[in-house]
Formats: structure tokens, C-alpha cells, sequence
């Protein structure tokens, strides 16, 4: 028979001596953790650039971003927290200092770029809560000694915690939860909000007992046990029955297709598209640079300031340096400007829908800059859906049912009045250029508006643009990009 020595027996001397012993190994007192369990497809990229498989026993440094396929990961570090990665995530250690005492000097800064992770908080955050943060693409998260669950779906957050209390904050607002309770944050552009939603983990079929022990881990809290021992686990596993495949994932290489547009006051703005490009992707699937047979461009001296994908499109904006010969290169995008992109490997244009109609939703967008001519640029927010009407084998109608508002330029476009805009697909992939004018959808002289796009997936399940939108009576110019999918 097993005993579990409850969690508040643990104290004093025999607490110090389980301490202790974490760090009884030089090796793991060199790094920040180390694997407890692997299985499947697992591997961290260090700061070095150079890729490993991650297998139980094996260390976890300072600047790894770790990399789960089909695969899992169980993590306990140097402080006692233990982390879990679900299949499908990018989660990067950005910093990890803790010397086996709470000095003032310790510190844990990690980022989840994209997936699900479990995590039971150590010694770290502990005493000093600002030295422990969680960033994600669409929040940062604080702790008060606490479990908790996190997923990172596209632009969407979910945050549900066990034990304890976890802060979730963006620039536009901020929660903080009690046990039991989540938070919901839609995008980048939204606050949070309570919701009854809960942060779970993506189903995977497993055999393993390590796995059916790991689902339960920080569900409630309730399976905590001290910060030196999270979860005993045996280390005896049987092969998987079944395997859910994994979801899509966008990394670096050949046939991708590139939209992308930008603003940059005095340089002119513009739309452009790039096929047959290949594309460089970091570990969270954002655009770093791409090279087709028309010249290059190069944004890794920039930073991003939003970047996202749900594996089948990827968008973002990036300001600061752009380098390279395309269209677009400049010196310096101001905070407020930008490079705007969808990328994703098109879809072949015959397996597109030749009749019908489909309505593309919002999956995520940039924030459209504006520029009014006079008093530099500014950013709004974009919403709505794209109807497709599938007129051919290679052409459609497209209507933008969709609302640019910029109230520091004195924008609010509704794009819908364009009307319904004629498509010409190339004929190999489904990728286009096309624009129209009109009196009435923007400005009492109306203006015009151009659009490169491409559709992904098997049979065009999602939808990308870059556009450009010029408003004849003021000048006004406004650039953006967004990703849409279809049921």
C-alpha cells in the first residue's frame, strides 16, 4: 500500500532536507529544471539555436523555447514548480535565476506562445510576486502561489485556476481569479472577462498512466502534494491504443504565400502578395522572413507586435526595421505604423467550391493604421465576416461585411458598401489581387480599396488579406490584415 505524506506535514527541517536533495545533482543545479516525463514527439531549442530531444532525466536551460508535437512533457524545476505541456505547444523560458534560496535575486519570466500547459507555482513568486510572470500573446499572467491552467488557441486565452489566485492583464483591462474561476481574454484587443469556460487540455487517446495522472494534475489543486514532490509518477507505460492527429502547424519552408501590407510616413503604403515564397517561421508559427524569385524581406530586426496562427494561417504586424528588396522595406516603422502579413501554403484552386456560398468569421486581425495626411498615424480595430460566393472554378465574389473604426483619425468604414467584389484566382493556387472603388463606402467623395489574399487549407477553410484603403476626400490611408475561417 502507498502513503502520501500530506502537504502541511512537510515543514520545517524535513521540508529543507526535501529542498536539499533537489539540488543534491551539480548538473540540475546548473540549469533551470529538468524533465520528469517525455512521451511523444518533444524537443527545446536553446539559446545557442540548437535543437534537442527533450527524454526524462534530460536538463532545461535558461532561453530553451520547448516545442511539444504529439507529444507531452512534464517539467520540475530547480524551485520545486512542476509544469505540464499538452501536445501542440510552444512555451520558451525566457528567464529562470534561483540559487535554492529566495534572496531577492530569483526570477521566472516564462512566455506560452501557443497550446495548454498545467503549472504548480515553487518558491519563486512566493515571497516576491513580481518575479514570477507569465506572458502569452494575449495577456500576462501573475501569480499568488497558486495552480493553474492555461490555453492559447490563436488569439484566444483562457486561464482556470485550482489554488490560489492568478492575475490576467492586458492594455485593456485586468482580472484577477480565485480558485475555480476563469477568465476568458477574446484577443489582444479585448480585456478579460469571467467565464465559465474552462481551460482544458486537448484530447489525446493515451495507454500511459504518467498521462491519465498528468490530466489530473492542478485540476482543482487537489493532487498537490509539496513543492519538491508535485506528482509522484510511475515510469512503466504501454504503447497507445490510438492517436489523435495532431493539429496543423506552419513551419519554415517552400511553397507559401505571402500577403502583406504596410504604412510608414513618408514612405508610400501599399499592398502586396508573394507566392512560391519560402517562408522562415519561428517556434510560434510567427513570420520572421521570406524570400520569393521577386527579392526578400527581412523583419527580425523588428519587434512584433501581435502575431498569431491556428496552423493553417498565420497573421501579425511588425514594427521597427524592415530589411530586404520587396516592397516595404524601411528604414523604421513607428509603434503606431507597421508591416501587416497573413502567410499560410495556399490552397489548390481546384479544390476550391466552384458554386455556393460561405461566410468566413473573424479569426484574428491586425490593428488597421491610419494615416489622415496631416498629424501622422494611428491604430483602430477591425470586425466582421467575408462572404464568399463561389462563382466558378477559379472565380468569386467577395463581400466585406466588415467595420474599420479609428476614432483618433475619425474613421469608421464600413466596408460592407464596397459591394460585392469580383475574384480572380490564379489558376494553380488559390491566392488573388484585385481592389474596386466606390461612392459610398468610405468618405463623402468615396475611395477605394485593394486586396491580396489567399485562401489555406485542404479545401480553402481559411481566408487571409492584406489591404489598403485610400479615402478620396481627406487622403486618408489605412493598412491591415486579417485571418478568417469557415466551418
Amino acid at each position: 500500500m502507498r502513503f502520501r505524506i500530506p502537504f502541511s506535514v512537510l515543514r520545517g527541517s524535513l521540508f529543507a532536507a526535501l529542498v536539499a536533495a533537489v539540488f543534491a545533482s551539480p548538473a540540475f543545479a546548473l540549469s533551470a529544471g529538468q524533465v520528469d516525463f517525455s512521451f511523444g514527439d518533444v524537443s527545446a531549442k536553446g539559446s545557442d539555436g540548437n535543437v534537442r530531444a527533450l527524454g526524462k532525466g534530460a536538463a532545461i536551460n535558461d532561453g530553451d523555447s520547448i516545442v511539444t508535437g504529439n507529444g507531452r512533457v512534464q517539467i520540475r524545476f530547480t524551485d520545486g514548480a512542476y509544469l505540464s505541456l499538452q501536445p501542440n505547444t510552444t512555451f520558451v523560458v525566457e528567464k529562470f535565476a534561483f540559487t535554492g534560496k529566495q534572496d531577492g535575486n530569483e526570477k521566472a519570466i516564462f512566455r506560452l506562445l501557443r497550446g495548454g500547459l498545467r503549472k504548480i507555482t515553487g518558491l519563486i513568486g512566493k515571497v516576491n510576486k513580481d518575479s514570477y510572470t507569465m506572458h502569452t500573446p494575449t495577456a500576462t499572467l501573475g501569480i499568488r502561489g497558486t495552480a493553474y491552467s492555461a490555453n492559447q488557441i490563436g488569439d484566444t486565452l483562457i486561464v482556470t485556476v485550482g489554488e490560489g489566485r492568478v492575475s490576467v492583464t492586458n492594455d485593456n483591462g485586468s482580472l484577477v481569479l480565485g480558485a475555480g474561476q476563469s477568465a476568458i481574454v477574446a484577443s489582444p484587443q479585448a480585456g478579460p472577462e469571467m467565464t465559465t469556460e474552462k481551460a482544458l487540455a486537448p484530447a489525446v487517446n493515451s495507454g500511459t498512466r504518467q498521462l491519465e495522472a498528468e490530466e489530473n494534475i492542478a485540476a482543482v489543486g487537489e493532487q498537490r502534494t509539496t513543492l519538491g514532490d508535485p506528482l509522484p509518477l510511475t515510469t512503466t507505460t504501454t504503447p497507445p491504443v490510438t492517436t489523435a492527429p495532431p493539429p496543423p502547424i506552419l513551419v519554415s519552408g517552400p511553397g507559401y504565400a505571402v500577403a502583406y501590407s504596410f504604412f510608414s510616413d513618408p514612405t508610400p503604403s501599399g499592398s502586396h502578395i508573394e507566392t512560391n515564397a519560402n517562408a522562415t517561421l519561428d517556434p510560434g508559427q510567427t513570420l520572421t522572413s521570406f524570400v520569393s524569385s521577386n527579392g526578400s524581406l527581412d523583419l527580425t530586426a523588428g519587434a512584433a507586435q501581435i502575431t498569431s496562427s491556428d496552423g493553417l494561417i498565420g497573421w501579425g504586424r511588425w514594427i521597427g526595421p524592415v530589411s530586404g528588396s520587396l516592397p516595404g522595406t524601411e528604414a523604421m516603422y513607428g509603434s503606431n505604423e507597421g508591416l501587416h502579413y497573413v502567410v499560410g501554403i495556399p490552397t489548390a484552386t481546384a479544390a476550391l467550391p466552384v458554386a455556393g456560398t460561405a461566410t468566413y468569421s473573424l479569426v484574428g486581425a491586425t490593428p488597421p493604421v491610419t494615416f489622415d495626411g496631416m498629424s501622422g498615424t494611428s491604430l483602430g480595430t477591425l470586425n466582421g465576416a467575408v462572404d464568399v460566393l463561389f462563382t466558378g472554378a477559379a472565380s468569386l465574389q467577395m463581400t466585406l461585411n466588415l467595420n474599420i473604426v479609428n476614432a483618433a483619425a475619425g474613421v469608421n468604414y464600413n466596408l460592407a458598401n464596397f459591394g460585392g467584389i469580383g475574384v480572380s484566382l490564379d489558376p494553380s493556387q488559390a491566392t488573388f489581387y484585385t481592389g474596386v472603388s466606390s461612392g459610398s463606402a468610405i468618405g463623402a467623395s468615396g475611395g477605394q480599396i485593394g486586396i491580396k489574399g489567399l485562401f489555406t487549407g485542404a479545401s480553402g477553410e481559411r481566408l487571409g488579406i492584406a489591404y489598403d484603403i485610400l479615402e478620396y476626400d481627406s487622403n486618408k490611408m489605412t493598412t491591415g490584415a486579417a485571418a478568417f475561417r469557415t466551418p
